[in-house]
Order: structure tokens, then C-alpha cells, then sequence
């Protein structure tokens, strides 16, 4: 009999790859931005506060209507608060690591 695993004598289940279908609701610089065409800092800056924004925006709708009862949605509205939390602290991340560089670069010209 062959052994399959280190706690399992079943074979490992097939593995069947299917072609995924584009991301429609992940980050993006700039909504109409083509694949080959190059944004700004400032433009991809903005798209990360637009993003951010709505995300916020979206959790806090999401929990005024399951505090209200008019969802009873715990899971999808546990999901858009987390998004918005993460994508609050990816921007916040972002300004850190720009007012460091420019500090560094004031230092250099001092």
C-alpha cells in the first residue's frame, strides 16, 4: 500500500486549473488607466485615497444597516471592515514612507 502523505493514506486530490477571470474589484491606479499606459505618483497616491475612501464609506454603510436591522449580513459586513482598516493602514503606510524619503532627501541638500 503507498504511503500518500505523513498522516493521510489518501492520495492527494487532483488539482484542476481554471482560467480565472479578470479582478475587477482590486487596487488600481487610476480607473482609466491602460495596461501600457504610465500614471504619477500623485495620480497613484489619489487612486489609493479614492479607494480608500470608498471602502470606508462601505463599511460604515454596511454596519449602520446591520445595527439598524436591516442586514443580518455579520460576515460581509466583518469583510468590509477589515478591507477598509487595511487599506487605512496601507495609505497610512504610504505617507510614512514618503515623509521619511523626503526628510532624507532634505538631509542630503543640508
Amino acid at each position: 500500500m503507498p504511503i500518500y502523505g505523513p498522516t493521510s493514506p489518501l492520495p492527494p486530490p487532483p488539482v484542476f486549473e481554471r482560467p480565472r477571470p479578470a479582478r475587477t474589484d482590486g487596487p488600481s491606479l487610476r480607473p482609466e488607466a491602460q495596461p501600457n499606459e504610465r500614471s504619477t505618483f500623485a495620480e497613484a497616491v489619489e487612486g489609493l485615497v479614492r479607494e480608500a475612501d470608498g471602502a470606508v464609506r462601505t463599511a460604515e454603510s454596511k454596519a449602520a444597516d446591520f445595527a439598524d436591522g436591516r442586514s443580518n449580513d455579520i460576515h460581509g459586513t466583518m469583510i468590509a471592515m477589515q478591507a477598509a482598516d487595511v487599506r487605512m493602514r496601507l495609505l497610512g503606510n504610504v505617507r510614512n514612507r514618503a515623509l521619511e524619503a523626503y526628510r532624507e532627501i532634505m538631509k542630503m541638500t543640508a
